[in-house]
């Protein structure tokens, strides 16, 4: 119930950041569906088309452990999780010159 009170106090960056922190948490996942889902809702979040889409690269970028999840789930993950992480990946860095430096050559 605190949690829902603070969340309803919180800005919607800050909601928002929250969610990234969780997804960042879902790609870890060992379970397949629950890493795909993440996938996808990290490219959703940076498509070209996302109004927030700047916004959204510089908060996911610097949240520990995201692009590392990406990557272990474009190296490990099923072929659906592959195709949504290499998108999320790709819409990241698209026209952001740091968020590329993050990624490394897979």
């Amino acid at each position: 119930m605190q949690e829902l009170a603070e969340q309803s106090q919180a800005g919607p960056t800050t909601i928002l950041r929250h969610e990234i922190i969780m997804l960042a948490r879902d790609l870890h996942n060992e379970d397949t569906t629950v890493s795909r889902n993440a996938a996808v809702r990290v490219k959703d979040l940076v498509l070209a088309s996302n109004p927030e889409q700047r916004q959204n690269q510089k908060l996911i970028a610097n949240v520990d452990g995201l692009i590392d999840g990406l990557l272990n789930l474009l190296r490990r993950g099923s072929l659906a999780g592959k195709y949504y992480s290499c998108h999320a990946l790709a819409q990241l860095a698209w026209s952001n010159p740091s968020n590329s430096l993050l990624i490394p050559s897979v």
